[in-house]
């Protein structure tokens, strides 16, 4: 299979693209420290997207792969913290793999209807919104830092969800998810 990488310059304007077949794009420059809808719209199209995010990325911002039904999956090569953004990955009902190991935060919505995540990693997120993950009915597993707080409700109408490997911070004992 040949893969095209596309690489986004700022907010460089690629509209003249119309049907698009790449499999991976790459977004990396240093002034691109949050990817919004600008910078991701072009890429809607896109079959099987496979989204790389570079150093530069400091935030995924509102909204910015909203509806994205083809998108499959997102990785940060970077080795800074990036926030998620509520509504993030609103309705990326296709998205199954999510790596961005160094997560400050993740926002209200950010994961809803993402009904193909089945395995997520947050070793290093600091915050979960309430309501960051609702209706992911695929999601299994989950882990999360021993420091992350605010979690409470944030995995709603996720039947199959597991909690495992996880250091036990106060704010994640009230959870009706662990065994």
């Amino acid at each position: 299979m040949k893969l095209l990488q596309l690489f986004i310059i700022g907010l460089a304007s690629i509209g003249w693209i119309t049907k698009m077949q790449a499999t991976t794009v790459t977004i990396s420059h240093n002034s691109c420290k949050t990817v919004g809808a600008n910078e991701t719209k072009p890429y809607q199209s896109v079959e099987n997207l496979e989204v790389v995010l570079g150093e530069g990325t400091e935030c995924i911002g509102v909204g910015a792969f909203k509806n994205f039904k083809n998108l499959v999956s997102v990785t940060y090569n970077g080795e800074n913290s990036v926030q998620i953004a509520a509504g993030a990955f609103y309705g990326c009902c296709n998205l199954t793999k999510l790596f961005i190991p160094v997560t400050g935060a993740i926002g209200r919505y950010s994961f809803y209807n993402c009904a193909s995540l089945q395995r997520l990693d947050l070793p290093y997120t600091t915050f979960l919104s309430p309501k960051s993950f609702v209706n992911c009915e695929n999601l299994q597993t989950v882990r999360v830092s021993e420091n992350c707080t605010g979690i409470s409700d944030a995995f709603e109408n996720c039947p199959k969800i597991q909690v495992e490997k996880v250091l036990l911070h106060k704010s994640l004992q009230d959870l009706d998810l662990l065994p």
